[in-house]
């Protein structure tokens, strides 16, 4: 039987593993079939997005899980012969730029920023053993989110710091970055060398400033807690409250970094939930006060971004919250109508990928769904090209 050549991507976080399968022999590359696993579901969807398959119970191991996958692959599109995998690594820190062939030491080398990304870095390198263990000689790339930001100015990731700090490699990187380049790639042809804020919203979220098609700014810096308020991680905080909770609060280092990053942002502020739908429907006033901060906080960004791009031409909103929810979409422009922004109502409802400006609106505004898989496969496919 004849085969076609795929790419396996992999996208493992704390509570979700999304895999996908590309067909590399078509041009552009085409999506075959994407497994996703959320609370011990597995819920297989072929290009089309119909439902292929819906497996509960899953085995709480996670090699078995991935097992259990390319199990269902080989049986039932043993067509494909996998030929690379390539996986979301939400960290690179100063050394890995670029999409990266994977061996020991490299693997090695990106644990170390594990306490940079707690909640990602350490799950998105899990992964890479099941696979080695399985397909030995199948190659492995790391496609980073922080390389996307490496086109920004010295000025505006350099800390205030001691200048042998920076040379060590503490300085701001960005995160999201995939998402961007997916939401970049769709993107109209004469929008892209346009001015252009991308709202990448979801329970992590961040905001990149991008001018003729490279990141010039981005909300999260050194580690993914700078920035935005999140779902469940405070965003950019004074430090002095920091030395404070540690020195006069006696607090440990253990538990200061659990409450940065698991009982603050929208979770901390409303006591409810770090879910933007339930807080919605919430008539609780501190979940309507953690929302006001959380647009807030967007517009303040929004406006920073504005000098760097000297205006604005686009606005997208792309993941969980950008996509699917049409009051903070609002919330978010009315804040801006200062600037003539001005969404159209009917179209901002549906929360289809589309245009939801209208037709006075001195920026063009959006919701483009993000794909973070179609571009770490494309960047597997040309570094394949290198090896």
């Amino acid at each position: 039987m004849n085969t076609n050549d795929a790419i396996l991507t992999i996208n493992y976080g704390s509570s979700s593993l999304k895999i996908a399968l590309f067909d590399m022999t078509v041009e552009p590359l085409k999506k075959i079939l994407t497994f996703s696993v959320i609370n011990d579901v597995l819920i297989v969807k072929n290009e089309d997005h119909k439902v292929l398959d819906e497996q509960k119970n899953l085995p709480q191991s996670l090699a078995k899980t991935i097992k259990k996958i390319l199990d269902w692959i080989n049986k039932n599109n043993s067509s494909y012969s996998l030929r690379a995998v390539g996986h979301r690594i939400v960290h690179g820190g100063n050394r890995y730029l670029k999409t990266t062939l994977l061996h020991d030491v490299v693997v090695r080398d990106l644990e170390n920023f594990i306490p940079l990304a707690p909640l990602h870095q350490g799950y998105n390198l899990m992964p890479i053993s099941i696979i080695k263990t399985l397909y030995p000689q199948l190659p492995q790339f790391a496609c980073f989110d922080t390389s996307f930001h490496v086109t920004q100015s010295k000025e505006l990731k350099i800390f205030g710091l001691p200048r042998r700090y920076y040379d060590q490699g503490i300085y701001r990187y960005g995160f999201h970055g995939l998402s961007f380049a997916a939401v970049l790639e769709k993107l109209p042809v004469d929008l892209k060398n346009k001015r252009v804020i991308i709202a990448h919203l979801g329970s992590g979220a961040s905001l990149a400033a991008i001018k003729d098609s490279q990141s010039v700014y981005t909300t999260t810096g050194f580690s993914a807690l700078e920035g935005l308020l999140m779902g469940t991680r405070c965003g950019t905080v004074d430090p002095g409250v920091l030395l404070y909770l540690l020195e006069e609060k006696k607090m440990s280092l253990k538990d200061l970094k659990h409450l940065l990053y698991e009982e603050s942002g929208l979770l901390g502020l409303s006591g409810i939930s770090s879910d933007m739908k339930v807080l919605l429907e919430s008539v609780s006033p501190d979940a309507n006060e953690a929302i006001q901060v959380y647009v807030h906080r967007i517009l303040q960004y929004i406006g920073s971004m504005m000098v760097f791009l000297k205006g604005l031409d686009v606005i997208v909103f792309t993941a969980g919250v950008g996509e699917n929810a049409p009051q903070i979409r609002k919330k978010i422009i009315q804040g801006l109508s200062w600037y003539g922004v001005s969404l159209d109502d009917e179209t901002n409802d549906k929360n289809q990928e589309m245009l939801i400006s209208d037709k006075k609106s001195t920026v063009k505004i959006m919701i483009i769904k993000t794909d973070e898989e179609k571009i770490i496969a494309e960047e597997v496919l040309q570094s394949l090209a290198l090896v």
